[in-house]
């Protein structure tokens, strides 16, 4: 009766161990997604600042072309 009582005592440290890993490992890919999202976001948020950097020379270039002075 002692050995059974021992192995459920085991079995259910091993779900608690389990079910701990699983937890960290749930935090740790949370982490990992919310890096690579904000990366993510700050390479589109670069880009958007360069292109938009390119259409106002390229709006520059073409106001002083209408105004007759040249590029």
């Amino acid at each position: 009766d002692e050995c059974r009582l021992q192995l459920e005592a085991q079995r259910i440290s091993l779900s608690q161990i389990h079910a701990a890993q699983l937890e960290l490992l749930r935090e740790s890919l949370f982490a990992q997604t919310q890096a690579q999202l904000l990366s993510r976001e700050q390479e589109l948020q670069d880009a958007h600042e360069q292109e938009l950097r390119l259409l106002q020379e390229e709006m520059r270039r073409e106001q002083q072309g209408l105004n007759g002075h040249p590029a």
